[in-house]
């Protein structure tokens, strides 16, 4: 191939080759740093780069092309194919920019036929695709027409380590197992009004329980673990349509409640708590200070792992603003900064970046929490929003792998106000107890990742909900009428949940809401007077005369109740208060919300999205083997939800459907 004519003998070493390998992501971080150097003060190779960049991007989004230029190395030896093709690459592109795909798929089928080695069964295979692959693989086969049933998409969505022989009856997906990390806390009990006023816990946005679910019964044909189940990541998965708050409010965001009968035992009330927070239009958003931090250890070498990654940072970096700015940091061995600051309207050179890495070694991630930090903190920006965005599966073996310490470290590095997004990938060796930690200390929020499209949901929202707080150590304290709550039990948020003194503590921290995010809480609450019939049924005490007369003497000993006919707090079922701080304050605010009883009419007039939020809740508790069930099944969740269905319901009720014949 020839070298391109240079005025500097550094330079020799900047032919069409080097840049190829520059293009397909194949060059070391500091290999690529000399090239940017300098085509920056040549014009002629910088703008021979841009073209290659160009066509890479475009090959790589082709889906007719996808298959053959699999790898590096195809894509690699297809643009040298272009280029010696007889004209040099740049001014082929120029001369006609608008026909650039049509002209590539040409020369393409002119490359890939070039050659048909044939196997010692006489089968003959294109050059690229089976170039590296054994000949009787799954790929080779579809690629040439052996198997037509098998689709592109289908084959080309599967790790090519797991491909294998034709065999396909043999083939399955990685099947998670007891490694996983899932350590879910026990479920709460119900509490009495009277000796446990107040309940108080931070509030959640993560919604990774619930995705684990999804990969559990889709894809592996199993029931999730019950130790991987919170209930409130299932129900924050869901968008609820709730009111936005008020354009002139203190407070970012607005809490409604909504008060009905229970879906399973009338007698009880069900509550329904909503936060709804304020929307910013996206040209209000300031300026993002991403850092990436990406496993790249061995045990990320997968497809549905580092694969992953690749392609939905690729995605967010086409959502981003060019007034943004990306940095990367990797960790396996050690951690290192593989690109530096960037903005983002240098979309190819992250993306070229992003593609080039590869898997190997150990996972030394505490080295590269420091890393990330550090690399996050040279663009900060008080005005503007500053996030790392880790990306692992949470397998930490090298390095500081201490909980305590790592608790430690996030907690220090949320307070100077880089926040951390966490995002996990991949089952079999997953860490679910130590991503969910990171996030929580990390004042950031907690997604598993297991599909493109669940990839879009968090980093390619509108709002910027996930990488933008609007409120921080966002608490709520409810303080319940014992006149009217006999007793109540809080579903989920079990590792939220709080001392009732540290409402008003500023030291402990919480959970934040991200612009356009919401969050619900659901309480059972049992009214004075009335039978908890959730609570499974205990044979009666033998002695339950001497039980009786043992609380009756209790009570007539006690004081007369404060509470008086008249009395307006009788008409109260409880005082519902937040307080949360603003991202860039340590001094919180509060607000109170007094709530009044139902009426037996607003027992009835409860919304779809009521019953809706309570047949989630429902399936987490069936699938955690929740005690307060009634003895419910997942047809009973399916009968819940409305008949007339939105997209998300529907999707809801086929996962409900799959788990229901996963147990037949």
């Amino acid at each position: 191939m020839n070298t391109i004519n240079t005025d500097n003998a550094s330079a020799e070493k900047i032919n069409d080759d080097r840049l190829i390998l520059y293009a397909v992501g194949e060059l070391t971080a500091d290999e690529m740093a000399d090239i940017d150097e300098y085509a920056f003060t040549h014009p002629e190779i910088n703008s021979q780069l841009e073209a290659l960049l160009e066509i890479v991007d475009l090959i790589e989004t082709t889906p007719e092309l996808q298959l053959a230029l699999s790898t590096p190395d195809k894509l690699s030896d297809f643009l040298s194919f272009l280029i010696s093709f007889g004209k040099k690459l740049w001014p082929w592109r120029n001369n006609g920019n608008s026909d650039l795909l049509e002209a590539i798929k040409q020369k393409y089928l002119e490359w890939f036929q070039k050659a048909e080695p044939e196997d010692e069964l006489g089968f003959q295979y294109g050059a690229s695709p089976c170039k590296s692959l054994p000949q009787d693989s799954l790929l080779c086969m579809m690629s040439n027409g052996f198997l037509p049933d098998y689709s592109v998409d289908a084959v080309c969505d599967v790790s090519y380590s797991r491909l294998g022989s034709l065999d396909t009856q043999s083939y399955s997906p990685h099947v998670p197992n007891t490694l996983d990390g899932f350590t879910a806390e026990k479920k709460n009990g119900f509490l009495t009004a009277a000796e446990n006023g107040f309940s108080t816990f931070g509030l959640d946005v993560d919604t990774a329980s619930y995705t684990v679910a999804k990969e559990y019964i889709k894809e592996y044909g199993q029931l999730p673990p019950p130790e991987s189940v919170r209930e409130e990541e299932y129900i924050n998965y869901f968008d609820w349509i709730l009111p936005q708050p008020e354009e002139n409010s203190v407070c970012p965001f607005r809490p409604t409640v909504e008060i009905g009968r229970h879906p399973l035992k009338p007698r009880i009330l069900l509550v329904k708590i909503g936060v709804q927070g304020r929307t910013v239009p996206r040209e209000n958003v300031p300026p993002l200070n991403l850092t990436y931090l990406i496993d790249v250890s061995g045990s990320m070498d997968d497809e549905d792992k580092l694969d992953l990654i690749k392609k939905s940072l690729c995605n967010q970096v086409d959502f981003l603003r060019d007034e943004d700015s990306i940095s990367i940091v990797t960790y396996s061995d050690t951690a290192k900064v593989v690109l530096s600051s960037t903005p983002v309207k240098n979309r190819k050179k992250i993306k070229t970046v992003i593609r080039s890495l590869r898997a190997s070694g150990c996972t030394n991630a505490s080295d590269g929490l420091v890393l990330a930090y550090q690399e996050n903190k040279k663009r900060f920006d008080a005005k503007g929003v500053n996030r790392i965005i880790l990306c692992s599966d949470g397998d930490f073996n090298v390095g500081v792998t201490d909980s305590d310490q790592l608790q430690s470290f996030i907690k220090q590095q949320a307070q100077s106000g880089s926040f951390l997004l966490v995002l996990g990938f991949g089952m079999g060796n997953y860490r679910d107890n130590t991503m969910e930690t990171l996030a929580n200390y990390g004042q950031g929020s907690y997604h598993y990742i297991n599909s493109k499209k669940a990839a879009q949901r968090i980093l390619e929202d509108e709002n910027f909900g996930s990488l933008m707080p609007i409120a921080r150590d966002v608490k709520i304290q409810i303080d319940f009428n014992p006149a009217r709550v006999h007793s109540y039990r809080l579903i989920g948020y079990e590792n939220r949940v709080m001392e009732d003194h540290d409402f008003n503590d500023d030291t402990k921290e919480s959970g934040a809401i991200g612009a356009g995010q919401n969050v619900l809480a659901l309480y059972e609450i049992v009214p004075v007077g009335v039978a908890n019939e959730l609570e499974p049924s205990v044979d009666k005490s033998r002695y339950e005369k001497f039980h009786q007369s043992q609380q009756n003497a209790a009570q007539n000993s006690e004081q007369t109740s404060a509470f008086t006919d008249n009395d307006p707090l009788l008409n109260e079922l409880f005082l519902l208060k937040i307080r949360w701080k603003d991202p860039d304050s340590d001094e919180s605010q509060s607000q109170e919300f007094p709530i009044a009883a139902p009426s037996e009419e607003d027992k009835e007039n409860v919304s779809s999205d009521f019953r809706f939020a309570y047949s989630v809740a429902l399936f987490a508790q069936i699938l955690a083997n929740g005690k307060y069930t009634a003895g419910a099944k997942f047809d009973d969740v399916i009968k819940l939800v409305p008949e007339n269905r939105n997209e998300q319901q529907e999707k809801f009720v086929k996962l409900v459907e799959k788990a229901k014949n996963i147990l037949k």
